[in-house]
């Protein structure tokens, strides 16, 4: 149900480590959603690693934040 080139990614397919800016393919698709944003202006990364980039541009020394503990919810055992 796909074209030659989304089955040729798919059954190419490794899991693994990726860039860390992430997977160029999809930053380029999703750069295509918006008009003035290039592949190269798009990150894509993790829940926690996108909060950390945000904190770190927002916050200053000797500003106070204040967190839930433990920001994700534990499986149960």
């Amino acid at each position: 149900m796909t074209d030659g080139g989304t089955k040729k990614l798919w059954n190419e397919l490794a899991l693994g480590y990726t860039e860390s800016q992430g997977s160029p393919l999809l930053r380029q698709e999703v750069s295509k959603m918006y008009e003035k944003i290039p592949a190269g202006g798009v990150i894509i990364g993790a829940p926690q690693e996108m909060i950390l980039l945000g904190l770190s541009q927002v916050l200053e020394k000797g500003d106070h934040c204040i967190v839930t503990f433990p920001g994700y919810q534990v499986g149960a055992a």
